[in-house]
């Protein structure tokens, strides 16, 4: 026991040792070193895991004698070791079947759709007035230093074609679709006119589109501790959910949590959205305060971003609609509804496809990935970056890096779908209210700020927070409730944004 004790003495001394000196990752103060360390090392426990198992195999296979062999302890190691090499393979497999699977149908190109893709987007980037390439320039690999000529006619067409219809190649859309990309394109010179001659003829091989719906995922293998692990903390976490009086239904295959209030009140129920984690369970905290509030509480599961082995990704189409016949199902007109990252998308969907429900009713986005998501910012956290700092390496070991999570991302988003513009917003007449972390390592904050500010949106952004850190920020949690409060009690109001820092 004390040769245990030293040794992993020793190996937390070695640890921290190369995190102080010599590891890639910003260490600013004693609690991001602290992250760090913990993070670090679950994250070095997870992907040795594999290996080591299958060096205990073979030593095993080499060096004991099975005639000889009467460990019971021995023989339970070896048997898990056999269960995550075989879990390595279907892993393996897994990959391979979602890589080959046809993509899902993408729904119906907004009537305005030209008008959005083009025109809004020009809009949104300042600087495209010199060189409308800046829109796009950062879905290119092999572009350094902002080299907008090497971006030929072919490849704005195979962006356009990857954005619009979600398609592999050109070659993969009808005659019809094709007109259509080039009557983007059109419009796309006809608004700079004089940019025409900037963009040269043809396509260049030099530079290659960074494409979600044609790369293969981009996934790191996690040993099954890590799902087994997250199941057992769902669990205890599901029973404390229980305990509040929370209800398990389902819809049209769509679960829900639901805490009906049993009294008559003229509020309608809030709908929670939660982010890629490990569900529901991992905002017990936030749910604690929405639970205290005197009205019904809805909370929204989804399976596909919540570290599941689950490949079935639910349509935004079946989750408004379940949405829609749980209301029903209750009795209720309108709803309010508080969402978190990869939720915002959902709750952005609701905004423009069922704004018969949240008409004049508060709406409060947190960490917000659903404002201009065509933005190459958010593809390349996402999918494409390799983590540099304390919080980016824990995004990577909890759930970015995900195999069932990547692959909800990469194949099944539809960012004309997803995207929520202020037209959409004003449209709407929803009273919302926007939290920002300063320091996220998802959201590119300022961007997406600079575009909010011109509209009529409340805007508040935690100093210094990175994405997610609300749920371990109790004071944090009750701004939230209490500018839900505010929303609830004030009405509309059309003047200049407020925005609070």
């Amino acid at each position: 026991m004390l040769s245990l004790i030293i040794l992993s003495s020793f190996l937390l001394f070695i640890i921290g040792l190369y995190l102080i000196l010599y590891s890639p990752y910003c260490i600013r103060n004693w609690r991001g070193f602290v992250i760090l360390f913990l993070t670090f090392t679950i994250h070095s426990i997870f992907i040795s895991i594999l290996p080591f198992c299958q060096l205990y195999l073979l030593y095993f296979l080499i060096f004991i004698d099975i005639n000889s062999f009467n460990c019971f302890y021995h023989t339970i190691i070896i048997f898990y070791c056999i269960l995550e090499s075989l879990f390595f393979l279907f892993t393996v497999e897994e990959a391979r079947l979602l890589n080959t699977r046809p993509l899902p149908k993408r729904p119906r190109l907004p009537n305005n759709y030209d008008e959005q893709f083009i025109d809004r987007i020009l809009n949104v980037y300042e600087k495209s007035n010199d060189d409308i390439r800046v829109c796009f320039i950062g879905w290119f690999n092999g572009i350094e230093n902002l080299s907008y000529d090497l971006i030929y006619e072919e490849n704005i067409l195979e962006y356009i074609t990857m954005a619009t219809y979600g398609a592999k190649n050109w070659k993969e859309i009808t005659n019809k679709k094709q007109q259509y990309i080039k009557k983007l394109y059109k419009r796309l010179l006809k608004k700079y006119p004089e940019q025409r001659s900037k963009i040269k003829s043809g396509y260049n091989k030099k530079i290659q589109l960074k494409h979600p719906y044609r790369d293969l995922i981009q996934y790191t293998h996690y040993p099954m501790l890590k799902y087994l692990l997250f199941g057992c903390i769902r669990c205890i976490t599901t029973s404390i959910l229980t305990s509040m009086r929370y209800e398990y239904q389902i819809i049209n295959n769509i679960a829900f949590y639901v805490r009906k209030y049993p009294k008559k009140t003229s509020l309608p129920p809030i709908l929670f959205l939660h982010g890629l984690s490990l569900g529901v369970n991992t905002y017990i905290s936030f749910i604690r305060r929405l639970t205290s509030l005197d009205r019904t509480i809805i909370l929204l599961d989804i399976p596909s971003v919540s570290m599941r082995l689950h490949t079935e990704v639910l349509s935004m189409s079946s989750i408004l609609s379940s949405i829609e016949q749980l209301l029903i199902s209750l009795n209720e007109q309108y709803i309010t509804s508080i969402s978190h990252s990869y939720g915002t998308l959902i709750q952005s969907c609701i905004v423009k496809q069922l704004p018969h429900r949240v008409r004049d009713q508060p709406m409060i986005f947190i960490d917000p990935v659903c404002f201009l998501i065509f933005d190459s910012r958010y593809i390349n956290n996402f999918v494409y970056r390799q983590p540099s700092t304390p919080n980016q390496l824990l995004l990577h070991t909890s759930c970015t890096k995900d195999l069932y999570s990547i692959y909800a991302i990469e194949r099944h988003l539809c960012w004309y779908e997803c995207n929520l513009w202020v037209e959409d917003i004003k449209q709407s007449r929803i009273r919302i209210h926007v939290f920002f972390s300063e320091n996220d390592d998802i959201v590119p904050v300022s961007f997406i700020e600079g575009y909010l500010r011109k509209s009529n949106i409340d805007i508040t952004i935690f100093p210094q927070f990175k994405h997610g850190q609300f749920l371990i920020t109790p004071k944090v949690q009750d701004d939230i409730m209490e500018t839900l409060h505010k929303l609830e009690t004030k009405p509309m109001v059309d003047d200049d944004i407020v925005v609070h820092v």
